[in-house]
């Protein structure tokens, strides 16, 4: 009797043992390792369980493709996005290229300022103008923008085409008069299109394009312009000719004259 009671007592303390046996490093009762709850290096987690924030920028512009002709002014407009809790002055630099490139002589871009505040996971811009002028023998281009604020960059760029014309702008006055392109003398290669357009409103103010002659291609307009209507000449032949509107103008400007080269 004495002995199954000794083998009873034994018997309850190792089960007793076997339930504290866990394995090294683990939470007593849990069986989880306490080293788990929290990963460095991941996600940017900065050990109370939040990721931190990586701030960037991004930029786009309103016009990607600007079709227009020679002696042309487009305004473009760049719109610069801050994420990842950026904020600061994003400076921006504009060039206009060609397939190569290379600078396009004469193509100019203008910026209004050349940098921009960008607020708190917001959106700043900045515009530019492209001018084009009329006796440019590059009919393509891009204007590329490139976008900085201290490491950070962005870039973006308008395609642009050039039909090989010239529009002048002239219109019927009160006193019947004409007004005529603040531009005096416009210079074009053999080749451009010349195109006078009759920008009244009155749909009887008719204009008629005296030319003198002196160039292969161009010769006095036969009959009238409507209003929104154009007068076209190509000159195949270099030399240089005043114009004016006939009749409108007795005493028409002398500056006023087109240029072939």
């Amino acid at each position: 009797m004495r002995t199954s009671t000794l083998a009873v007592l034994l018997g309850l303390s190792l089960v007793g043992c076997v339930g504290q046996i866990d394995s090294p490093g683990s939470d007593p009762g849990t069986g989880s390792d306490p080293g788990t709850g929290s990963n460095p290096g991941s996600g940017g987690d900065d050990g109370s369980g939040s990721n931190t924030p990586t701030p960037a920028i991004a930029s786009s512009v309103d016009k990607p493709t600007v079709a227009t002709e020679l002696l042309s002014t487009q305004q473009l407009t760049v719109t610069v996005t801050g994420s990842g809790d950026f904020s600061g002055t994003a400076n921006i630099v504009a060039t206009a290229v060609d397939a190569n490139d290379v600078a396009i002589p004469g193509w100019t871009v203008d910026l209004m300022a050349p940098s921009m505040a960008v607020p708190l996971n917001g959106t700043a811009t900045a515009v530019a103008v492209l001018k084009i002028p009329s006796d440019s023998t590059v009919l393509a281009g891009t204007v590329k923008f490139a976008i900085t604020s201290g490491a950070l960059s962005t870039n973006v760029s308008s395609s642009v085409t050039a039909t090989n014309q010239v529009t002048l702008a002239s219109s019927v006055t009160a006193d019947g008069g004409c007004a005529y392109p603040s531009l005096s003398a416009t210079t074009v290669h053999v080749g451009t299109k010349v195109r006078w357009l009759n920008t009244s409103t009155n749909a009887n103010d008719n204009i008629t394009i005296h030319l003198n002659g002196g160039i292969n291609g161009l010769s006095h307009q036969q009959g009238a312009s409507k209003p929104n209507v154009a007068f076209e000449q190509t000159p195949s032949g270099t030399g240089s000719t005043p114009w004016y509107c006939h009749d409108r103008d007795p005493n028409p400007p002398g500056a006023l004259k087109i240029i072939a080269i």
